[in-house]
């Protein structure tokens, strides 16, 4: 199969947590709505020439036919409602700022206060008509990482931060901080940074180097 972008993006959603919740909810709720519609739209069978008595034996039989469907079928729906609420709280989860936009220059600086208290923040550069995007996470011990918003197989949908970890917004793989920096897999492009005394210096080399991945998307 072809690496191309449309099926990468389209394992990714297939690889996602969300997407098996999705799928879970489809496999509880269909069934459960056409069991509502046969169970009252089901019209009621009654030979006229039996006996009254088996007539209402009958109809109550029935109707508590449809009160069994009607409760099974109203249970699996509030599974698949609070699947759905679940569904909408992890979509909110983590962390992923919006990238705040860098001029070109022979090395980029960013003031350590900067990312001061925030676990990831994103940056910009704009370089030959190509928009750079990177990051920079802070672990709770302050340990710092810097790696390009984009990873050598997935599509160009970046990271956002959760907990510890960054995950990929493609297809939902957590990369732990330790690893961050280390290429391969879905690991962000590494990206080569130095602290010097209160900032961090990016050379807009290294930067120009990670270009490519940027101007042209995984065919």
């Amino acid at each position: 199969i072809p690496s191309t972008e449309t099926v990468l993006a389209f394992v990714g959603f297939l690889t996602k947590e969300n997407t098996s919740i999705l799928i879970l909810i489809a496999l509880i709720a269909l069934p459960a709505v056409v069991m509502l519609q046969e169970a009252w739209k089901a019209p009621l069978q009654l030979d006229s020439s039996l006996p009254l008595p088996e007539q209402r034996k009958i109809k109550a039989e029935f109707r508590r036919q449809r009160r069994w469907s009607t409760a099974a079928a109203g249970i699996a729906l509030g599974i698949s409602y609070l699947l759905g609420i679940s569904l909408v709280v992890s979509a909110g989860r983590g962390y992923d700022p919006a990238p705040i936009l860098l001029p070109l220059k022979e090395s980029i600086r960013i003031p350590l206060k900067e990312i001061e208290g925030q676990p990831m923040v994103k940056y910009l550069v704009k370089m030959d008509g190509v928009d750079i995007r990177f990051f920079i996470v802070r672990s709770r011990e302050g340990k710092i990482a810097v790696a390009l918003d984009a990873c050598n197989i997935c599509p160009l949908k970046g990271y956002f931060f959760d907990g510890e970890r960054v995950i990929c917004r493609n297809c939902n793989a957590p990369i732990a901080f330790d690893t961050i920096g280390t290429p391969g897999g879905c690991n962000p492009v590494p990206l080569k940074a130095v602290v010097e005394e209160d900032a961090i210096v990016i050379p807009a080399q290294t930067l120009a180097e990670g270009k490519a991945r940027f101007a042209h998307a995984r065919m």
